[in-house]
């Protein structure tokens, strides 16, 4: 790339006393009642784009010691059907607990809170909203703490979901 460096130079001519104040001299420019005769310089730079410049360099890269061949013979000891059936087990285990009626409603929001955090969300969608509509329709008096950590939690899964759960509605820490 080559940059080029041009000037010029301008003449205005005819132009009203107001238009442009220069700083400085300004009030003798525009003593006089005729129109203002003023030179401006300017300076431009362009932009050479040299085609030949913009080949892409060659890193030379060694090939990989690893052979497709050998990749393909290369297996995972979690494959076998024992460990399929060790995360069904898993996943009816965690549907049940969250399908489980409770007598602290803090622990069903924290169970909640841990499967959306580890990212099995989309496993229990339907589980989990299934859940969430029971929070939001049995809320009673039992949901009202004065803990402000369980009321924050009730308060962002709901929200998360869907619900309108009013602000200030439900708080007893004042």
């Amino acid at each position: 790339m080559a940059l080029l460096g041009l000037s010029s130079t301008f003449l205005l001519t005819g132009l009203p006393r107001n238009c442009c104040p220069l700083a400085g001299n300004h009030r003798n420019i525009f003593a006089s009642e005729g129109p203002v005769h003023q030179c401006i310089k300017t300076k431009a730079t362009t932009i050479n784009h040299d085609l030949d410049a913009a080949t892409r360099r060659n890193a030379n890269y060694s090939p990989s010691s690893w052979d497709y061949n050998f990749v393909k013979t290369l297996n995972s000891d979690y494959t076998e059907e024992k460990y399929a059936r060790e995360v069904d087990e898993l996943k009816d285990y965690v549907k049940r607990l969250i399908h489980a009626e409770t007598d602290v409603p803090l622990a069903k929001l924290e169970l909640l809170d841990t499967v959306q955090r580890l990212g099995l969300n989309y496993r229990f969608q339907n589980d989990v909203k299934q859940a969430v509509d029971v929070i939001y329709h049995n809320s009673t008096d039992a949901w009202l703490s004065d803990d402000l950590y369980s009321t924050a939690l009730r308060f962002r899964i709901l929200r998360e979901h869907g619900y309108t759960v009013s602000q200030v509605g439900g708080w007893r820490l004042v």
